[in-house]
């Protein structure tokens, strides 16, 4: 149910965002740049230099059941 912004503060972080029809990949290099995420789209992410620092900012807070971990439950829940 939660917005997401992901923004890297060091070095550089690839994420890969899927809303189970669309698929985007961004590579976030500039501090201050940020990508928003909407609820129930699929987020991996991938450090492409050692050191880099990523800052995840949600529009609530942190609740361990909110998250879906399992890729395959994930797709049931959007209709891939």
């Amino acid at each position: 149910e939660q917005m997401q912004v992901f923004a890297c503060v060091r070095g550089k972080v690839k994420l890969q965002v899927s809303d189970g029809k669309a698929f985007n990949e961004y590579v976030l290099s500039i501090p201050g740049i940020g990508v928003y995420v909407p609820p129930l789209h699929w987020v991996e992410i991938e450090a492409q230099e050692a050191g880099s620092a990523l800052v995840y900012m949600s529009s609530g807070p942190y609740d361990p059941d909110e998250y879906i971990r399992d890729k395959d439950e994930w797709k049931r829940l959007v209709g891939v």
